[in-house]
Order: C-alpha cells, then structure tokens, then sequence
C-alpha cells in the first residue's frame, strides 16, 4: 500500500483496508440475512433458548459458529466439532476450562467439584450456543461483519457467575421471550384443546399471565438442610406447563368450550377401533 500523503489519504486507506470483502458479505447475507437464509436464529423445542438451526435432510439441526482470527473467515460446526474446537482453544487443558467455565456462570459448584465430563460438554455446548446466537444477531440487527473470535468474545464475560453463587443471596434466572411467540402457543393450544378459534380477551388474559412469569424468571436459593446445601429452584415456563394448564382453565373459565372436541375425539376413538355408532 503506497504511503499516504495527507490525513485525508490515510483515512481514505484505513476505511479501504477495513471494508470487508465482497464474497464475505454476500455469504453472510445468504447465510445468516435476509427472510429465508440458510442458517436462522429461532426457538429450541422447549422454546426457552434461541439457537442458530439448518434443515439437512428434512430435519432441523443446531450449528455453531466457528470464527477465524481476522473476524472475517467463520465456518459451522455440529455440537461435537464445538466441542472439540472449544478444547483446542484451551490447549485441552480441562482444568483451565473448567474453571473458566465455572467462574463464568456456565457450571454450578457441584458440577465443578465433581469434575463431571457431562456437566464440562454441556456447559460448553451452552457458551458456544449463546456466542454464536450473539454474533449472527450482531449481524442481522446492528450490520456487523466483523465478529470477535470465541476467545475474545469469552474475555469479554464479567466473571459475575460463581460471585453471585456465592454471595449468599438467591439467584434469578430470566429466559427473554418475545409475547409473539408465547401468543402464538397460547392460540395454538385453545385451538387444540376446543377446535375454535380464541377470542382477543382471553387470549390477552393468559398472554399476560405467562409473560408476567417469564419476567420473573425462575428463582434459585440454597439452603442447609442436614449439614448438605440442598438447591431449590422455581419451575420455568415451558410450552409443557401451557399444554398441561391451559385447557383446564378453559374449562373453568369458558365451562363447555371443551366438550364438542372432547366428544368428537371419543367418537374418532371409538370409530378407530370399529365400534357402531348410532
């Protein structure tokens, strides 16, 4: 690059050399942009963490993101690539790792003292989901193309974790959900459980109930109990708890709604096993 001749010249250089490639952003915007990208940011199954996912054969899978060291370069990887990746970073070195781990939050005292290889998997599959989920929406929401490798991204954590576990005060856990999705479970379990369409109010009604609790979060406090600290924590909103819950309180609040679906299900039931029907 030749020498600058003027600030202005420099300037105009140092913005050149820090464009990103053209190739670079066009297999961001395919891979990560746009309505329909190859690899997108949604829900797991139990719709309580959001995690990057790609349809391979029909099915839905969970990749990471591996970035290079010019923040520039970046492949995906299953979990068990992760978690081989994550190692090298670390030189294999365990103990650092766990530590690391540990005092970032990521893995709780008994985990840490029993050195479980599990609790160091899944700890570490839990880190390379919330990294990789952090760098494509830094993409996506703020334009980045240029991302902090996993290590650097992890220096970054306020080392908060195993302080706070410690301090002798409850622990809150709180799991953001968007309402549009909580609503969206809500319509579709009314719809399941009375073959109706829900009405604004009620609809409204639990929304709000549900989104009051994901606000809370759930609540963790340790306690002596026998000479052991024994750990007691709050249950955390699950589409399981709205499939249990809901059509129960249809039937108080809205007695009858359920019937004609409960009625048909039985006369489909008997149908299958060939029974007359009069």
């Amino acid at each position: 690059m030749a020498v600058a001749k003027s600030p202005e010249e420099a300037k105009a250089q140092a913005e050149k050399s820090q464009k990103a490639p053209k190739k670079h952003l066009a297999d961001l915007q395919s891979d990560f942009g746009g309505d329909n990208p190859t690899y997108q940011i949604s829900f797991d199954d139990y719709r309580t963490s959001r995690i990057l996912q790609t349809v391979i054969g029909g099915k839905t899978q969970q990749r990471f993101l591996v970035v290079k060291a010019d923040g520039l370069g970046y492949a995906l990887a299953n979990g068990d690539e992760i978690v081989k990746q994550v190692r090298t970073y670390f030189k294999n070195n365990k103990d650092g790792l766990r530590k690391t781990l540990y005092d970032l939050g990521y893995m709780s005292e008994r985990e840490f003292t029993t050195r479980s290889e599990q609790a160091i998997t899944s700890a570490i599959l839990k880190v390379a989901n919330e990294y990789t989920v952090d760098v494509v929406d830094s993409y996506r929401i703020d334009g980045k193309t240029k991302f902090p490798t996993f290590t650097n991204w992890l220096s970054n954590i306020p080392a908060s974790g195993k302080d706070a576990a410690d301090s002798g005060y409850p622990l809150r856990d709180i799991n953001m959900m968007d309402r549009d999705v909580v609503e969206a479970l809500v319509r579709k379990v009314y719809s399941d459980a009375t073959d109706m369409a829900i009405d604004d109010a009620f609809l409204k009604q639990e929304t709000d109930r549900y989104m009051e609790q994901i606000k809370q979060g759930t609540l963790t406090t340790v306690d002596k109990e026998g000479g052991v600290n024994v750990r007691k924590t709050t249950k955390p909103f699950s589409e399981a708890q709205v499939r249990a819950e809901l059509p129960k309180r249809i039937q108080e609040e809205k007695p009858g709604a359920t019937d004609m679906k409960t009625s048909f299900d039985f006369l489909a039931f008997l149908d299958g096993l060939g029974a007359p029907i009069a």
